[in-house]
């Protein structure tokens, strides 16, 4: 099979183009990172910091602003999940009250 000097090009420039837009991010390592709880409730692990406030906003994990490269997508679309027939095959729901 043979691919044509046009279709070479092209995907050439979409390999470029995507690797530029996936390679481009920032990272911002000067945030303020504080912990927050409430205080009128018990606190069950005894060192546990709080829910993580990053510049003035809550975060998940740790992590603001996450952001994925098209790689990372690429990589969840095409790879196989381990759980997906236990996923479907689960029928559990939590009771409504």
């Amino acid at each position: 099979m043979k691919i044509s000097k046009t279709k070479k090009i092209i995907f050439a420039t979409a390999i470029i183009l995507i690797a530029l837009v996936g390679f481009n991010y920032e990272t911002k390592s000067d945030k303020m990172i504080e912990y927050k709880h409430n205080t009128s409730l018990k606190i069950i692990k005894e060192d546990w910091k709080g829910n993580t406030f990053i510049d003035g906003e809550f975060a998940n994990n740790g992590k603001k602003d996450q952001k994925f490269t098209p790689f990372d997508i690429l990589k969840w679309k095409m790879s196989k999940n381990p759980q997906e027939k236990e996923k479907k095959d689960d029928e559990f729901t939590l009771k409504v009250i």
